[in-house]
């Protein structure tokens, strides 16, 4: 933890940045934080009988649909998501994705 912390504090300071998006860079890890919140504690308080596990969810869809927003509609995203426009690199991630759902069936 101590050398990401490092390498975070010393690009901060060292590389020239443009002005980044920073509602999408705060939206990304609220998304993607919650989802895995929500998939984890999930099954174990019964889903959306726990208010923590439903404040989860509503923070993931949130976050999704902000994030998701500023990366379409934005000059200069957080993330640049057109390169899933092209159809090879848009099926890359499903093969390993589809293989570990398969695996763990």
């Amino acid at each position: 933890m101590i050398p990401g912390i490092c390498v975070a504090v010393a690009t901060f300071l060292l590389v020239d940045f443009d002005e980044p998006d920073w509602t999408g860079l705060a939206a990304m890890p609220a998304f993607r934080g919650a989802m895995g919140f929500a998939l984890e504690e999930g099954p174990a308080n019964d889903w959306m009988q726990d208010e923590i596990v439903v404040l989860a969810v509503a923070v993931m869809c949130a976050g999704s649909v902000l994030f998701f927003w500023r990366a379409l509609n934005r000059g200069e995203p957080a993330v640049d998501l057109t390169a899933f426009g092209d159809r090879n690199f848009a099926r890359g991630p499903l093969f390993p994705s589809s293989w570990a759902a398969g695996s763990t069936a």
